[in-house]
């Protein structure tokens, strides 16, 4: 525990490492509160840490950036990683929206339900505002979205990301809707050759295919072939559907890695029930 020092002093965090379930317990007098959990498992790879800013419920109104933030809890704001520059704060539609400005860099979302702040942020290096909800507070800082770029494809073979690989790591989600990646509830563009062979890669996971050189073929051929190649594939497919995932977006951590084994085992043992063409 860390970065609160009222919570450190009167908070001892459980950690069950065999079911990787965290507790913390403390008195909330609910105004935004910021802290850092560190969670160490048994292996020196089994480390977490969660960066965390706890809120009263219904207090703020998050959709517009669930995906494009990051908690900062040493400096105790919320840095936003953006690509639109007009956010709401308040669950109610058809609301009041303000211009950010250098006279208005605290805005009441009572008042102000949503926030426009593109010509600011064109003008300007550094966007900080705070948005307020009768006693509550929060401090942002905004910065734009990264260029393309920083995420390069595959995931397996990007210099930049080697420490998010392998393990217990996550994999790079693919929104198929907005066409783009998301990793750290940060959201990339994927653009041209990058987003056409993630949508094949999507698509061929979503139809269920093992293969679709000459043409499609569903994994329930592979049904009629052998059943341990079929569960195999099948339970493949699924890790990547489930994890929102593909090939090229995974972190081929522990679990994937072992799927793709039963894979390749189960191809392996069907090739030595078949009869050789060699003499």
């Amino acid at each position: 525990m860390s970065n609160n020092k009222t919570i450190k002093k009167e908070c001892e965090p459980q950690y069950n490492k065999r079911q990787s379930i965290a507790t913390v317990t403390f008195k909330y007098d609910f105004s935004p509160t910021f802290f850092t959990l560190v969670c160490n498992g048994t292996k020196s790879s089994d480390k977490h840490t969660f960066k965390v800013l706890v809120l009263r419920k219904n207090s703020f109104y998050f959709e517009d950036i669930k995906t494009n933030y990051i908690i900062n809890p040493r400096n105790e704001h919320v840095l936003l990683q953006l690509d639109t520059f007009k956010l709401r704060f308040n669950a109610i539609e058809n609301t009041t929206s303000t211009i950010l400005t250098d006279k208005t860099k605290q805005i009441d979302i009572g008042t102000f339900h949503t926030i426009d702040f593109t010509d600011y942020y064109n003008k300007n290096d550094d966007v900080v505002f705070d948005i307020k909800n009768g006693s509550d507070e929060l401090h942002f800082e905004v910065e734009g979205s990264k260029d393309e770029n920083d995420i390069s494809i595959p995931f397996l073979l990007n210099p930049q990301m080697l420490n998010k690989l392998f393990h217990n790591h996550k994999d790079i989600e693919f929104n198929s809707t907005k066409n783009k990646a998301i990793i750290e509830n940060r959201e990339f563009p994927l653009n041209f050759e990058r987003l056409e062979h993630i949508k094949w890669e999507h698509e061929f996971i979503d139809n269920k295919l093992f293969s679709s050189t000459y043409k499609e073929l569903s994994t329930s051929v592979l049904k009629e072939i052998d059943e341990p190649l079929y569960e195999a594939h099948t339970a493949l497919l699924n890790y990547f559907t489930q994890h929102k995932t593909t090939p090229s977006l995974c972190a081929w951590n522990d679990t994937a890695c072992s799927l793709a084994e039963c894979v390749v085992d189960a191809y392996l043992n069907y090739m030595k029930t078949e009869p050789s063409d060699l003499g």
